[in-house]
């Protein structure tokens, strides 16, 4: 059996449609956990729906005290040999959980991850049954893997929710609550860095959905510090275990400085030693500025001239990403 564990906090808009894609799976075999973390929307009450509707959906009610704790909670009640997670307002196709299954037992691998698709609509399409499979990418070693994740090419990727986890390798791992944002990605750089095998399937069966009002928008600026705190943490281990995925990682990491310093932007009153720090972080690894894309280089350049420099560039493209959001609708 798969276990599905559901982070849920006010996600009443898409939640149903989410919970629609679980009920036909084409795998029968799954439990889901809905973990209302303390929702004040109609979200508790869905789950008593869906709970009371279907014998394998289970509805846990809880204080608020963030995903990590949500997530946490579900790995102490799930009860199935594999493990699976899912963004309250995201979707499945069909077949997910079967092709996912299939593939991690024909390769006696730890963990199968697929590719997905970024969702900007309000309604998702998803796929009944695929009728092409593309051939399943093996990674045979811990450091094969964390490199897959860091390279981006058949990637695995750092995030939980386009994989299915054998039970057994989960034991004695939580999700940090020291830190944000990137508390997946620091879960599964912990888990993927002392397994024999992953694979994946690229194909993107996963429906990621993209709205302003996501948990990493709505973060305040402490949140952000800790996901930078995430990735020091991730690069000091791979300086040890997988140098080769420092390319990656530092490349990234300059760009959640950014990040930061983008949420910095729309403060009442911008701090300003949180910029020297993160000045001072990208200088560190300004070498990696140009495995950036187009516009972090410049804001990146931008940032190590002067805060006042940086600050138009990004309130700039801020409104030009703002525009071509728009446009996508």
């Amino acid at each position: 059996m798969i276990s599905v564990i559901i982070p849920i906090y006010n996600a009443e808009k898409y939640l149903r449609m989410c919970l629609d894609s679980l009920v036909f799976q084409t795998c029968k075999s799954i439990e889901v956990l809905m973990i209302d973390d303390g929702s004040k929307d109609e979200s508790p009450q869905i789950c008593d729906e869906y709970a009371a509707r279907y014998e394998n959906f289970v509805a846990v009610h809880k204080e608020n005290g963030g995903c990590s704790s949500a997530r946490n909670l579900g790995l102490q009640k799930a009860k199935g040999e594999f493990i699976a997670f899912v963004d309250a307002d995201d979707c499945l196709d069909a077949d997910f959980y079967e092709i996912l299954l299939n593939a991690l037992m024909d390769t006696d691998s730890d963990i199968a991850a697929c590719s997905y698709k970024n969702e900007y609509s309000g309604d998702i399409r998803v796929i009944k049954r695929h009728d092409v499979i593309p051939e399943t990418v093996v990674f045979n070693s811990a450091e094969a893997s964390l490199e897959s994740m860091t390279e981006k090419v058949n990637s695995i990727e750092g995030f939980v929710w386009n994989k299915i986890w054998k039970r057994e390798i989960l034991e004695g791992t939580v999700f940090r609550t020291d830190v944000a944002i990137v508390d997946d990605a620091v879960f599964t750089w912990e888990i993927v860095s002392k397994i024999k095998r992953t694979c994946y399937v690229n194909l993107p069966m996963y429906h990621y959905r993209i709205i302003a009002s996501s948990i990493t928008r709505d973060s305040g600026i402490e949140n952000y510090l800790k996901a930078l705190y995430g990735y020091e943490w991730m690069i000091a281990d791979a300086e040890k275990r997988s140098p080769k995925c420092l390319d990656g990682l530092c490349t990234d990491y300059i760009i959640w400085n950014l990040k930061t310093l983008e949420r910095m932007i729309f403060m009442s009153k911008p701090d300003g030693t949180i910029y020297e720090k993160i000045r001072k972080n990208i200088t560190q690894y300004k070498g990696y500025i140009e495995k950036c894309g187009f516009r972090h280089r410049i804001l990146a350049k931008n940032a190590l001239k002067s805060w006042h420099s940086y600050r138009m560039r990004a309130v700039l493209f801020y409104h030009m990403k703002k525009c071509y959001m728009w446009l996508r609708k």
